[in-house]
This record gives C-alpha cells, structure tokens and sequence, in this order.
C-alpha cells in the first residue's frame, strides 16, 4: 500500500474528490517490482476485492506491463503534488516527487535498463509527464532535475525527433509504416515545452494538414499506402490542443478555440441535467477521455482564449469530473468506466478492475481540483 501525507481534506469539493481518487489508485494498485525496495509500479488489473481491502500490491514480471499507463500514473502522481503546494503542504509534495522519482527508475528496470521503446506515442506521454515533474521538483526548491531525470529527458527527446517524418508526421512505432496522432499530439506539446518552437509547429501543422476531419476533430492517423484511419478518440484531440495553446500565436489560439468549441459539440452527451464528454470503455480507451480533460483544464485557464471558450472547456472539465463521481459505486468506491453508466462494483474474488478506468478518473479529478486553485 501507498501512503501519502498530507493536511486532512475538508469538504466534499474538487480537492476531496482528488484525494479520494488518488487514495484508491495508489492503494489498490501500487506498489513494490519484484518486492524490491524502493521501487514503484502500478499493476494493470487487479480484482475488485484486493482493491476496496487496500490489500498489498506487488507487481510481478508476468504483470502486463503498458508503459503508457505508468507514464500517465506518474503525471497523476505528479498532479497530487502540485495540488499540495497549492494548499502550502511541501511536505505531502516532496512525498508525490519521490513517488514520481521512484517510479521512473522502476519503468526504467522493467523496461531493462533503458526508456527507449518501440512506440513513440508511448516515449511521448512519459516525456510530458517528466516535464511537469521538473515543475513539482522546482516548486520544491530544486535547482535543476535531478540526473535520473535529466538522462531521461536527454533519452526521450532525442527518440521523439527520431520519430518526426520528414512532411512533420510522427510515426506511432518503430515499424514506421503508420503516422498518427497519438505520437504526433505528445510529441509536438514536448517539443513546445523543451523550447523547440519551430519543430513543434511543423508537426503541428502537419496534424491539421493531414488529420483533421469535415468537423474540426482530429482523427486517428495516416496509413503507408496513403489511407486514413478515420477513427476519432477523444485523446488525440487533448495533447494537440495543449501544443497549440503553448505556442501561443494568434492562428494557434484560433485553432485551440475550434477544437475547445468541435470537441464540445461532437464529443459530449447528455447525462441527466449535464453535457459531459464521452468516453471509451476499458483497456487502452479507459485512459483517453481523461487525456482530454487534462488539457481542457488548461484551456480554462489560458488567458489568451475568449472567456466564452474557457468557460466551455471548464464547464466540460466540472460535467465530466461530476459525472465520473456521482457514477461510483456505492459499496466499492470504484469509479465507472463511462461517464454515462454508474459502476456497479462487487465483492466476488473474480470480479476484476482494470488500473486505467481508476487512473483515468484520478486524473479527471485532479483536472478540476487545478481550476478551483
């Protein structure tokens, strides 16, 4: 079990709802690799009871490991930090930092010694997520990234480059025979961030060139014989969006403000009094609507959009966060897979919960706790 200090939580607002989330995720789901000390991994699906019990996680070899979902663990790790400086809680914060930290070098050692894996998307979303740990750890009095996290950084942004076609497409694995957005998205808001301006535009505007449908939204990816995968996720608008508004420009924000307006109008639905985004059940889909959120949250608080676009993206955040946990189940806890259908827990040993439905909703919460900071 995984325990966090921290002031106690009062009320039942945004920052109850993170921490609670936040309990549940790192109580019912992580813990030691291989019982050794000091390392962190999330396990992947584990049963409803072990969960709700809090029971001991230790994470084995035979264990799916997604890389993807840890790196989005770590940035939901790192979203509780940020969350305790906030309320002037430093010590909680430098407990999240060393969670962030520990993990890192686990995802490292399981992954046999490097971060290079044959997916970029993957190597994109870890990349982002070690950025905003640089934040926590600077908000924590730290001069620069540690060298675990540098030698990170220095791995991940040159195979990210790696992956950029020449036209400004990423290709989603190391087959190159498939650009898509999921890679393409992450690549162009790390890039953005690192200081690579011009080659963050390229890919950004090679997304809008090559990906972006009839309606605004952006689909799935372009195939080696020049066929698209047409398929639109909510995820692949969110890191997209947050490319856009870190590069900031006139016609960047312009485009920020038609994916904020085309998500709300194509990727939402009605939940009793609520307009709430969609989301895509479990597996891999578990994580994505809460990808998109992450990034509406920051559209809510960029002072270059209209207030009528950031009071469409924070509304968009509040409904999905309400939905989410007015849908948990009441005996469990658990959170639902869609934000349109309760959770209906149990107590059976077979009965089984994946991590990324329970991560997704951590992050939600957290997405929404920041708008109220």
């Amino acid at each position: 079990m995984v325990l966090l200090s921290g002031h106690p939580v009062a009320g039942t607002g945004p920052d109850l709802r993170a921490a609670t989330a936040e309990s549940l995720v790192l109580g019912g789901f992580v813990g030691r690799f291989l019982h050794l000390p000091g390392t962190l991994m999330g396990r992947t699906v584990a049963s409803i009871p072990d969960v709700v019990a809090q029971r001991r996680v230790v994470v084995t070899r035979g264990t799916p490991f997604h890389y993807w979902w840890q790196a989005h663990l770590l940035d939901a790790i790192v979203d509780g930090g940020l969350r305790r400086v906030g309320v002037g809680d430093a010590s909680g914060a430098r407990r999240s930092a060393r969670l962030a930290r520990r993990l890192l070098w686990t995802i490292i050692l399981r992954n046999r010694g490097t971060l290079r894996n044959d997916f970029f998307d993957d190597m994109g979303w870890l990349a982002l997520a070690l950025q905003r740990l640089d934040i926590l750890q600077r908000h924590l009095g730290a001069g620069r990234p540690d060298v675990l996290v540098r030698r990170a950084h220095r791995t991940l942004t040159r195979e990210l480059r790696s992956g950029v076609d020449g036209g400004g497409g990423v290709f989603w694995n190391k087959e190159r025979d498939f650009l898509n957005a999921a890679a393409a998205g992450p690549a162009a808001l790390y890039l953005a961030r690192s200081g690579r301006v011009a080659e963050a535009r390229v890919v950004v505007d090679w997304l809008h060139r090559h990906l972006l449908d009839d309606r605004g939204l952006i689909i799935d990816g372009l195939r080696s014989d020049g066929t698209l995968a047409v398929e639109v996720y909510t995820y692949n608008q969110g890191p997209a969006l947050g490319a856009l508004l870190e590069l900031g420009e006139p016609g960047d924000l312009e485009r920020a403000t038609s994916l904020v307006r085309t998500a709300q109008e194509h990727l939402t639905q009605r939940v009793g009094p609520r307009q709430v985004l969609i989301t895509h059940g479990t597996g891999d889909g578990g994580l994505f609507t809460g990808i998109l959120v992450r990034h509406l949250a920051l559209a809510a608080r960029h002072h270059g959009l209209s207030d009528d676009v950031r009071g469409i993206a924070a509304g968009l955040v509040r409904s999905t966060s309400d939905a989410l946990w007015e849908g948990r189940d009441a005996a469990t806890g658990l959170f639902p897979t869609s934000t349109a259908r309760p959770a209906r827990g149990n107590h059976n040993p077979s009965a089984r919960v994946e991590l990324a439905t329970q991560l997704q909703a951590w992050i939600v919460m957290e997405a929404a706790a920041r708008l109220d900071h």
